[in-house]
């Protein structure tokens, strides 16, 4: 499949998931026309994806924003981005010596946690403490965030990843679930309910398993970006890789993916408008 086809179809599909419709609420007087009437459903319709016709969209979006959700979600992410930090930190703290010039000196610094050893070439950068703090530059880190071209490669990141762990999530859903599925209601509320919900060995496995599946999401990302050939730019300088892409016309990139995003955007209103009115039969 050509890459701006792919670009395309992603785009359509995102648009879609967030133009769900209700489908005990759609009546049909017209090919082209729809209309709401008064009859009340709590189902949700997906015209993409079997999986999730008849999930309630509603519902989920009410749950995920009550404060027991809101709690659960806030004490877990705080305390990985904690546990994050001071992970770096730690390892800064075992490991660094100075700057390695070989792979000797990388060597010597991973067999000796803790210990200060001798280096192939003197370094003046100190472990992360009072006395090396000149050595940081506030200056350096905001242009890091800053930087347009870095920016967009760390926007490329985010929106690849996020692609990704998406599809990691669909795909246990064409599987289906084992056995009965939990009754989902009212989340509980208040601190023992949040500690019990993290801290339980469920809910333990349960967060090494989602963090697994974005860790693997993120492989799948960088997997792909390296078989996929290198997209033309207005640069002289040679191409990172060396992967050519060749069109069949002579269109550019983004007019190519902006037709295959009509074309995508064509073909699944034609799905919607079919299953619509099937259902309505």
């Amino acid at each position: 499949m050509k890459p701006q086809k792919v670009f395309g179809a992603a785009l359509v599909s995102g648009l879609t998931i967030g133009a769900s419709l209700t489908s005990n609420q759609i009546n049909i007087s017209g090919p082209l026309e729809i209309q709401q009437n008064d009859i009340e459903g709590t189902g949700r319709y997906f015209p993409l994806l079997p999986p999730y016709q008849g999930v309630d969209y509603a519902f989920n979006w009410n749950k995920l924003k009550s404060p027991g959700d809101q709690q659960y979600f806030v004490v877990r992410d705080t305390i990985v981005y904690v546990g994050v930090q001071l992970m770096w930190v730690v390892l800064h703290q075992l490991f660094w010596d100075g700057t390695a010039n070989t792979n000797e000196d990388v060597t010597k610094s991973l067999l000796s946690p803790g210990h200060k050893v001798e280096l192939s070439q003197p370094s003046s950068n100190s472990r992360l403490g009072v006395e090396s703090l000149r050595d940081i530059s506030l200056v350096k880190l905001w242009n890091f965030f800053a930087n347009p071209s870095g920016s967009t490669r760390n926007l490329y990141l985010n929106f690849g990843f996020s692609l990704a762990q998406q599809l990691l999530w669909i795909i246990p859903t064409f599987i289906g679930p084992i056995g009965d599925l939990p009754d989902v209601g009212k989340s509980d509320d208040g601190l023992v309910a949040t500690w019990n919900r993290i801290l339980k060995p469920q809910g333990i496995v349960q967060i090494i398993a989602i963090n697994t599946l974005l860790w693997l999401g993120k492989l799948v990302f960088w997997g792909v970006a390296a078989v996929v050939e290198d997209i033309p730019n207005g640069s002289e300088t040679v191409p990172a890789t060396g992967r050519k892409m060749n069109f069949d016309d002579d269109k550019s990139f983004l007019s190519s993916v902006k037709d295959e995003f009509m074309n995508e955007v064509e073909m699944n209103v034609r799905m919607i408008i079919l299953s619509i009115e099937n259902n309505s039969l």
